[in-house]
């Protein structure tokens, strides 16, 4: 026995078919021999497709992205021809017609076999067995509206009210980003006026803090303020006692510091 022809597709063949990729040909009315459609040979290795003639000349190949499973082929009666389906190992039915991907969808599991049938009424059923075990019936299409939708009568558009709505809208937004979180009222708030830059250098340096308590009717005690500063600036009194701020008031305090030289100490900054 040898063979007719050969053809290296110079990879692992994973699924072998066979199937008519193209249309048949039409025959005249005064030919009285019908012509024969092509069959065509699917050959499907681990990375690339090929299609090759009953000749052993080669259709087209086509290079896929990634490993592949197993191969389909099932008629489509509108082009008179069949499509195939492609698995592959990331769980995708991939449908093809000839070089073209027509639909593509992923399953579960791996699909190691896959075919097309009509289950009941529904024809294009896909029948899969995958590598965990389980059988499916899968449906990649989508029927027809019963009911197309009607077309709406058009209206005049009111500009005048969709502007009134446009300044109602910007009203609420102005409102909403001014307006913010309303803070408490009985906050101690503490501000501190920095001595002005731009002076010679003194052995010392004056800043003022002021608190303000806003409760309207209780006042607070035993405030205290701790003072704290890099070297070689050292505040005069490192912690000041306010006995008591009264409701709804502010009390204003000056705070001294000295500056020490030591040649010893770097500066904080230049």
């Amino acid at each position: 026995m040898s063979p007719d022809w050969t053809f290296n597709v110079g990879e692992d063949i994973m699924d072998i078919i066979c199937c008519q990729m193209e249309k048949p040909p039409t025959t005249s009315s005064s030919s009285s021999r019908k012509k024969e459609p092509e069959i065509d040979i699917v050959a499907l290795g681990e990375h690339t497709l090929f299609v090759v003639k009953q000749d052993g000349t080669l259709r087209f190949n086509k290079r896929m992205d990634v490993a592949t499973s197993s191969l389909c082929a099932f008629p489509v009666a509108k082009k008179k021809a069949d499509n195939f389906i492609v698995c592959t190992h990331t769980n995708a039915l991939m449908v093809f017609s000839e070089k073209t991907l027509e639909w593509s969808a992923n399953m579960s599991a791996m699909p190691l076999r896959v075919a097309v049938t009509k289950i009941g009424k529904v024809e294009g059923m896909i029948v899969a067995i995958c590598d965990d075990g389980t059988i499916s019936a899968n449906y990649l299409g989508t029927d027809p509206a019963s009911n197309p939708v009607q077309l709406l009568e058009s209206k005049d558009l009111d500009y005048a009210a969709i502007d009134e709505e446009h300044r109602r809208l910007q009203q609420q937004i102005k409102k909403a980003v001014t307006t913010g979180k309303e803070e408490p009222k009985d906050l101690l708030r503490v501000q501190i006026d920095p001595p002005l830059s731009g002076r010679p250098p003194q052995p010392g340096c004056t800043a003022t803090i002021h608190l303000a308590y806003g409760a309207s009717n209780v006042e607070v005690k035993n405030v205290v303020i701790t003072l704290g500063s890099p070297e070689p600036i050292f505040p005069d009194q490192p912690s000041i006692v306010i006995p008591s701020i009264p409701a709804n008031d502010s009390v204003t305090i000056p705070l001294a510091f000295t500056v020490q030289t030591d040649s010893t100490v770097l500066p904080s900054s230049l």
